[in-house]
């Protein structure tokens, strides 16, 4: 469901992908309140104990942040099972540092304890041509068939186009969709797939990253 023909060519691109996606954490994030319900998301290690997600996801100190180790294929399909006082999977607490939001759609965070990530990505300034390859690494939420309908374009959803969606997309596992550059500038656009969950994922261009997925802007 790539918007465009675009050849992956994945293989080509596997050891700087690979290193990545062991830098890329799933994370929950529960704001406070007797009522709240967690989200999910995604987030990547720059320092051993320095995260960056979407500031959307955090936008602010008055929520609990609950990540899985980087490089994790399946995460937990439950995000609630994260906020137990003893989960059943290896986890950390981080704490926000700072938010751009709502100006920039970015939110720095911090390791709460000892844990540090053995692997880290480097970011790097680059200008997005027009038309050049990129990848987006994150995991997909607990999308329905109501969200999926929502975000085709179009609106043409039947069975075989959900079934396309869950093969592309396996809720709270590690992916890859790769597409390419819509629009160049300060706020560069893309042409590829995403869905809910895969916010504050990384952004790769030419090998490196280049930024994170910010709000999803409604392609499936």
């Amino acid at each position: 469901m790539l918007i465009g023909s675009v050849a992956p060519d994945f293989e080509s691109r596997n050891e700087i992908l690979s290193a990545i996606a062991k830098s890329t954490c799933f994370i929950g994030v529960l704001p406070d309140g007797p009522n709240s319900k967690p989200i999910s998301g995604t987030a990547f290690f720059v320092l051993p104990n320095i995260l960056l997600t979407a500031g959307h996801l955090v936008p602010d100190t008055h929520r609990k942040i609950v990540a899985q180790f980087p490089g994790t294929r399946q995460a937990v399909v439950v995000v609630n099972q994260l906020f137990r006082a003893e989960p059943r999977v290896g986890t950390f607490e981080c704490e926000l540092v700072e938010t751009g939001y709502r100006n920039i759609d970015i939110s720095v965070l911090r390791v709460k304890g000892d844990y540090q990530s053995p692997n880290c990505v480097q970011i790097e300034r680059h200008i997005f041509p027009k038309d050049g390859p990129v990848d987006v690494i994150g995991y997909p939420g607990c999308y329905n068939e109501n969200y999926i309908e929502l975000m085709m374009p179009g609106g043409a959803v039947d069975r075989n186009a959900i079934n396309r969606v869950t093969s592309l997309f396996p809720k709270c596992e590690l992916v890859i969709s790769h597409g390419v550059v819509a629009s160049e500038g300060h706020r560069p656009t893309y042409h590829l797939s995403t869905v809910v969950g895969m916010s504050g994922s990384p952004v790769v261009l030419n090998g490196s990253v280049a930024g994170h997925r910010p709000t999803i802007s409604g392609n499936c």
